[in-house]
Order: structure tokens, then sequence, then C-alpha cells
């Protein structure tokens, strides 16, 4: 189980005991750790340049997490590549096809604006079933889907100078942002038990069929086919609130694997995770596993949700790349307020002014 190898992991005081290959599961404060006490094997010279080599066959995307450990909190050069990516995870919006052509809606065209959104959450309630559920009992779902749309509404620059503390949550942007949030819980077509919904439930009742949009990972493609094989959803964007720009979703890499510096075998392991990530068996895993491939190369059906969610890392987003990410005390009252909003609770008034009221007490504190 993930919680027992996490513990497993951190025991292993002494590297020698690592093994050759290991993962830390996202676990981002151990990685840089690994790196910096020199545990993990640095790659860059094995990944290679140029259009034959190992790199080129990953998304750009999968890799730049592993090689971002140079902000000024970090000691690593940057461009440094220390994991090896074995699959991918998008994150984004999943409808019922049955559904919404019971509810008078066309399948083919999902919702692209945030008013059609809410116009097809209304028209699936009418017919009996809930319009949107999500497990945003785990709160960083609900954040992804937050940072989607801002990144839709404004200038990555903007969000950024934000999160620094050089632009105010009280701008007309994020106004924009805070008012969509009171009309998801003024059009009430979200499941009412969604804040203590757990990720696992969210997608029991959407496999069930008991709701006709849900906010997910790619993951839930294996999830689904397991709970309910003949369930029919198509995969698209998040909707936007500027139809004119892009709708980003969240992407970046799955499965990560590390090799350990101190092992004699390591480049062994290194040809290993090379034969691995190659066309041939990343197919294979593709397959069988139906998680997304790190591999750019790993070609599947166009139709299918597998294409949809792969599709979505071209224009993807992830905090693990943003230039500069919120601190923990301002993103917990973006998510206060955020539920606050749905539950009708706070106007988006209320809501941007108590979030400015948390950074500034945040900077403060920081000076």
């Amino acid at each position: 189980p993930s919680d027992a190898y996490i513990t497993k992991i951190k025991l292993l005081q002494n590297p020698k005991g690592f093994p050759e290959i290991f993962g830390l599961l996202f676990n981002r404060d151990s990685i840089q750790n690994y790196v910096q006490n020199g545990i993990i094997e640095n790659l860059t010279s094995s990944m290679g340049e140029g259009a034959k080599s190992w790199r080129e066959s990953f998304y750009p995307e999968a890799l730049e997490f592993y090689s971002s450990f140079d902000s000024k909190e970090k000691k690593v050069s940057p461009n440094q590549i220390f994991g090896v990516p074995i699959d991918l995870i998008t994150i984004s919006m999943i409808y019922n096809r049955k559904l919404f052509l019971k509810a008078g809606l066309d399948p083919d065209r999902p919702p692209k604006t945030w008013a059609e959104f809410i116009d097809a959450g209304k028209k699936l309630k009418a017919i009996g079933v809930s319009g949107f559920v999500s497990g945003w009992a785990e709160r960083w779902l609900l954040y992804s889907l937050w940072t989607d749309l801002a990144f839709n509404i404004m200038r990555p620059e903007n969000i950024f100078s934000t999160f620094s503390g050089k632009a105010l949550y009280t701008s007309s942007d994020w106004m924009t942002l805070f008012k969509a949030f009171r009309q998801l819980g003024d059009a009430d077509i979200i499941d009412p038990a969604i804040f203590s919904t757990s990720n696992d439930k969210a997608e029991h009742l959407f496999a069930e069929e008991k709701v006709g949009m849900t906010f997910n990972g790619s993951w839930a493609s294996n999830v689904y086919a397991k709970l309910n094989p003949k369930l029919d959803y198509s995969v698209q964007p998040p909707p936007s609130l500027k139809k004119e720009n892009s709708s980003p979703a969240w992407g970046g890499p799955g499965t990560v694997f590390y090799v350990n510096r101190y092992s004699r075998l390591r480049l062994l392991a290194i040809e290993f995770l090379k034969w691995l990530t190659a066309n041939e068996q990343a197919t294979f895993l593709a397959k069988e596993t139906s998680n997304l491939s790190s591999n750019k190369n790993v070609k599947v059906d166009s139709k299918s949700s597998y294409a949809g969610f792969s599709k979505l890392m071209e224009s993807s987003i992830h905090p693990s790349r943003f230039q500069e990410n919120e601190k923990e005390p301002v993103v917990l009252a973006t998510l206060e307020v955020l539920k606050a909003l749905i539950e009708k609770k706070q106007t988006p008034e209320q809501a941007s002014l108590r979030l400015q009221e948390v950074k500034n007490h945040y900077v403060n504190i920081q000076k």
C-alpha cells in the first residue's frame, strides 16, 4: 500500500540499503532532499540530446518536474534530470454520454464555456441525476479546477504576480473567478455532499450513472472500466470563462522511477529503464494498464478516453512547473472561500477581501 511504501522508503536511512530502482510517489520534498544528499543518480547525461536520444522520447512536460530543482530554495543546477517518468496523469471534465442524450444534450458537443456547463448541469438535474460531482473532500482537486480557470482568464505573469504578493486577489480577473464559483453554487447543480465526498466515492457515483459530469484524472479510466465496463463517457478540458482563450488542464508525470547512485548496478538499472520506456514496452504498458504513457510515440485509438486524456498534455499546466507557487496558508484560505462561495455563505466581494486579508497577513509575517 502507498502509505506503507512511503514509510518504508523513509526508514531506509542508509542509501546502500535502497533498491537499485525506487519511487517516491510524487513527494517533492523527499525528491529534493534525496537529490541534494546525492542519493539519486543524475540522469542528464544518460538522457542525451537530439532526435534519437532517450530524452526526446518523452513528453517534455513529463521531464520538467524532475529537472526543476533550481529555484531559490534548491541547490541543484537547472535542466538536470533525476527521474524517469513511466506514465502521466491529466485531470479534466468527464461527461456521461448516455445521460447527456437523455437530458437532450449533444454528447458530441460537451460544454465548452462556463455558461454551457451550468446549463448542462441544470438539464441533467431535470432528469433526476446530479449535475456534477468531484472528490472535493480531497481539496487539491478543487484547487486544480481553480488554477485551470485562472490560467484561462488571465496571463500567467498576472497569476504569478499575485502569488508573489505584487498583485491583489481583489482585481477584476480574480473577481471573475470568484463570481464563477458563486454561480456554481447558485445554479444548484452540484451534489450536495461534494465537500465530504472522497474521490473514490465520486468515481463510484459517476460509474453508477448517478451523476452526469465529474472532474477527475486520467487514472479514472481504469476505475470506470472495473466498476462499469459499459460506461460511455467523453473527456473535455475544463469549461472556459474566456472562450477566446485556451482551457488548460493539470498534467504531469505519474509514476516516476529513480536510480540509487550508491548501487554498484546503477548502470544496468539505467539500461533497464531505457528498455522499459522504449516504444514497444511503453505501448504494451499503456494498453495493459490504460495509464497515459510518458513516451510521446505511443499511438492509441483517437476516439478512446486514453486519447482524450492524452491530448490534454499538449496545453497542460501544473504547479510543479509554475514560475511561482502560492504559499500553503493562502492555498488553504482559497479552498475555504471557494467552499463558502459554493455553499452561498459568501459573496464574491467578501471572498476576494477575505483571501486578500489572509495574503496580506502572510506577506507581513514573511517580512
